[in-house]
């Protein structure tokens, strides 16, 4: 589900690849679970994936990623577990270098800082209703040491796409929905990207699954890449009452990738989020 960052750096293009159509397999007790037992299973915890390429070196072996979740916070790959400050204290703007606090990358890694705004929900609980829910927000990244580079938009489409079993490492989850989003970037001039994502959503588990594929042009370079994630093992527990709601709104992010073009892969990922509703 980020911004400029998946665009420059994540997964890539399969030309029309999607799913299969949706089988509806499952029968008895699991068979009334509905969209928004899953959209709306507010977790917090850990989870382990097995990573996979699909486009560029789709024989090497796959990696470990691991994800966490707390309220108001999502970190993944190198990030897990370290310390970072509110993503918006690294962002420079109008006020003085020295009031920065050191940027939480490494010297041997290279990311980006986003921010959205207003605000929005990769796959709102709102879809639940709808079937398919398209959004727009502004979009603008910063460098590592936390300056202004450009400004954007991104459009989301996000649709329902129906349930389906889903056998991975860590087992078979039954009737998870399948989620399909679709983010489209746009910074005149430099970047022109679109990113497709699929993801299985169990109301037990939360993401068990995931392909994403990217694909674009920065400057005068074309890349694309794509990734399958399958979960392998995970803690997740509901949130505290008095967390509830879950902040969901994606409002700042950190980025940083190990490979760039034409084949950019991601390294890392933190998003702050807020309960500010969905762009219209």
């Amino acid at each position: 589900m980020g911004a400029v960052i998946g665009c420059i750096t994540v997964t890539g293009c399969l030309g029309s690849w999607r799913p299969p159509e949706v089988l509806n397999q499952s029968r008895g007790r699991s068979a009334i679970v509905k969209p928004a037992d899953c959209l709306e299973a507010d977790l917090v915890g850990r989870w382990v994936y097995e990573r996979s390429e699909l486009v560029g070196r789709p024989d090497d072996p796959p990696v470990t990623y691991a994800r966490v979740i707390r309220p108001g916070r999502r970190s993944e790959g190198v990030f897990v577990g370290r310390p970072i400050q509110p993503l918006e204290n690294y962002l420079l703007d109008d006020r003085e270098a020295d009031s920065q606090p050191s940027s939480p990358l490494k010297s041997n890694e290279w990311g980006i800082f986003f921010e959205l705004d207003p605000p929005i929900d990769p796959y709102p609980p709102e879809l639940a209703d709808k079937k398919t829910l398209v959004a727009k927000t502004a979009l603008g990244y910063h460098d590592g040491t936390g300056r202004l580079q450009g400004r954007g938009t991104v459009q989301r489409t996000a649709e329902l796409e129906g349930f389906e079993d889903v056998q991975t490492p860590a087992g078979l989850f039954a009737r998870c929905l399948r989620v399909r989003v679709e983010l489209h970037v746009r910074f005149p001039w430099m970047l022109t990207m679109n990113w497709t994502t699929y993801l299985w959503l169990s109301a037990e588990a939360g993401e068990v699954r995931r392909v994403e594929r990217f694909s674009g042009w920065f400057l005068l370079f074309w890349f694309r890449s794509a990734y399958e994630y399958q979960l392998t093992g995970y803690e997740a527990r509901p949130a505290p009452l008095v967390a509830r709601p879950l902040p969901r709104c994606w409002a700042y992010g950190l980025y940083a990738m190990d490979r760039g073009v034409p084949l950019p892969r991601l390294s890392g990922l933190v998003v702050d989020s807020v309960t500010t509703q969905p762009a219209p």
